[in-house]
Order: structure tokens, then sequence, then C-alpha cells
């Protein structure tokens, strides 16, 4: 009997870390194939794709409402995000991630002069640590899917930071980063609402 449930318990293991390393590797594939569609656009598509995204967000009540944003200074393969966090910061306070270490941080935007590269070689605020309250979060991903589910880039910062906040949270993307169903696991975060240049999933 002993030895029966020792198998049992073997087999039920081996078969989680079976499943762990399938979901791994979808998201592993998906990434690839992101990273390579986001090669072929050009900054007008990009910067179109980030006008329509914006545009539409700024309609949105939540958006309308709140007083403190939480933003994202975009990379060369984000949706561009640089010209929206300077329009908003006239009427809103923009906070920023900053990362230390296996945490993620808030600053706020002050002004592009008052940026610098933080340890992920991101660019990010030299201003102090933002330990206040937000109003809605409006986030990057790699992939999203029509359950609102959110792929990032594996290391979790968002997912950690925002799973205690009560607060709206905006996925944004290009329309090929919404997926019909991606990989998931208890680790990863939905959003209130995913916006793309054609979709919009609330």
């Amino acid at each position: 009997m002993v030895g029966f449930s020792i198998k049992r318990f073997f087999e039920k293991n081996f078969s989680f870390f079976q499943k762990q390393q399938r979901i791994k590797d979808k998201k592993y594939q998906i990434r690839a194939d992101i990273r390579a569609k986001k090669r072929q656009l050009s900054e007008a598509e990009k910067n179109e794709a980030a006008k329509v995204v914006f545009e539409r967000i700024e309609t949105m009540s939540a958006f309308q409402k709140a007083k403190v944003v939480f933003l994202y200074w975009s990379t060369t393969s984000e949706l561009p995000t640089h010209e929206y966090i300077r329009k908003w910061s006239e009427k809103k306070i923009i906070l920023l991630p900053s990362v230390s270490g296996e945490r993620m941080h808030l600053r706020r935007y002050v002004s592009s002069k008052e940026m610098h590269k933080g340890e992920m070689n991101m660019m990010e605020p030299t201003t102090d640590i933002y330990k206040g309250h937000f109003d809605l979060a409006i986030i990057p991903g790699i992939a999203f899917d029509r359950e609102r589910n959110r792929m990032g880039r594996g290391k979790g910062y968002y997912d950690r930071f925002l799973r205690s906040k009560n607060v709206p949270v905006y996925g944004v993307g290009f329309d090929f980063q919404v997926l019909r169903k991606i990989p998931t696991t208890k680790k990863d975060m939905k959003v209130t609402c995913v916006f793309s240049p054609g979709k919009t999933i609330e």
C-alpha cells in the first residue's frame, strides 16, 4: 500500500511537471512568434497603432476619472507611449516602473530629461519611489487572449506588483498580440480590458 502511494505521488508530480514544461514551451514559441512580427513593423505603423489605442483609452470612464495613472516607458518593440506620457502628465500624475532586484517600484514622471537607464537597462524616472495610491494601470504584454489573460516577458514583475492592487488594469498591444487562447499558470494575471487597434476586450 505504501509502495502504491509513493508511486501515485511520483506519477502525479511527474504529470504536473510535464504540464508545466508544455506551458513553458508554448510560451517560448509565442514569444518568438510575436518578436518576429514586431520586427516587421515600421515606426509609422507603431505610431498609428498607438494613436488608435490611446485615443480610445482617453474615452474610457476609468481613464477620465483617474488622477494618478501607472503607465510604461515604451521600448522600440512596444506600443509607443512617450508622446502620451508627456501629454497626460500635464493633467495627471504619471507613474513609471522602476526595477530593483526582484521588485518593481513606481516613480513619478516629471520630464524626459529626468530619466535614466535602470537595472534592467530600461529607462525610468530619477525621482523618489512613489508609495501612494494610483487609479489605473496601463501595461504592455507579449500576448493577451479573449479571456483577458496576459503573458509577459517571463519575469513576473507586473504580475507580482499588481496582484494585490484593486485598480483597473488595461493591457495594450498590437492586433497580432491578441490571440484566441494563451497558456497560463496560477501566477499569470488577467487584465480588466485589452486594447489593440482593432480590438477591445472587456
